[in-house]
């Protein structure tokens, strides 16, 4: 068995990169090792799978820029007939040549590459049997939590940046219930740099919710006087209610610790929802400072 150290990781995914001889994915990575996708980010908190690629100097799938879509919708098409099934961004992944980054960021993530797929199909194979199972998969995907867009913050650091780029791979690659902990970490990151940027003093290991307290009491853009503004004031007090548990859901609920109870994907997308929507927030209000 491995010994997980930051140095055993890095030399298991060269040699499984070399035993396999083409490009390796994180699906792959941690099926072939046993090394799990929260040991990876326990030791690599900021860049995860990304820095692990970069410190073995793995080759990376083709990115495909070139490719129409017919040529994109192909090698999907070809991955669905493998499975038998619609794969998953991590499956794809591990089966095709392209990277499902050139996939999703053609069709507009998974619902849009859906919506090609079917056309590609009624004008390919009319007849094709996958077809009533993208019509089952769009339909479900109707019903699911949309997710919030990553914010372009204003204030930020490389960790927080590489926390928030995580979170988006990890959701559309392995589920809302994978990315809560980095969004978890982006938005603790954030905080952190609005306080420096603020020269506000702090404790080293404050948490998310002290240092939210910290700043909405010490921003003028946060403190509200107003009579007229005592709701948003009622506001922030809940809000300060939601990081409390937002703190528990992270520790005992989600993927950053080895949880036997773990959140469901609704609730997972509600968490990083939630937490997109206060980046969103205080970023508008901070940016100028």
């Amino acid at each position: 068995m491995i010994k997980t150290t930051r140095e055993a990781l890095i030399e298991a995914a060269k040699q499984v990169a070399i035993k396999q001889g083409s490009p390796i994915s994180r699906a792959n990575f941690t099926r072939i090792t046993g090394i799990s996708t929260h040991q990876i980010y326990k030791l690599f908190p900021e860049g995860g799978w990304n820095e692990v690629k970069r410190l073995s100097h793995l080759q990376v799938h083709k990115q495909g820029i070139s490719l129409s879509n017919d040529q994109l919708l192909t090698e999907f098409h070809k991955v669905v007939i493998e499975i038998n099934d619609i794969p998953t961004w991590t499956i794809f992944n591990s089966r095709a040549e392209i990277s499902s980054d050139v996939v999703r960021r053609r069709f507009n993530g998974i619902q849009g590459t859906l919506k090609f797929y079917k056309k590609w199909l009624i004008i390919n194979d009319p007849h094709s049997s996958f077809i009533k199972i993208v019509d089952k998969k769009l339909q479900s995907k109707n019903q699911e939590i949309e997710p919030v867009s990553s914010p372009n913050l204003q204030i930020t650091s490389d960790a927080v940046k590489q926390a928030l780029a995580d979170a988006e791979q990890l959701i559309h690659t392995q589920g809302a219930l994978s990315g809560v902990d980095r969004a978890h970490t982006a938005f603790h990151g954030y905080l952190l740099a609005v306080i420096r940027k603020l020269n506000l003093e702090v404790k080293k290991d404050a948490e998310v919710i002290e240092l939210f307290q910290i700043i909405r009491d010490n921003h003028p853009d946060l403190m509200q006087s107003d009579s007229t503004e005592n709701e948003i004031t009622k506001i922030f007090r809940g809000t300060s209610k939601i990081l409390e548990s937002i703190n528990q859901i992270r520790n005992r609920g989600s993927l950053a610790h080895p949880n036997q109870n773990l959140l469901k994907e609704p609730e997972a997308m509600l968490v990083i929802n939630m937490i997109r929507t206060l980046l969103h927030y205080l970023n508008s209000k901070i940016k100028n400072s």
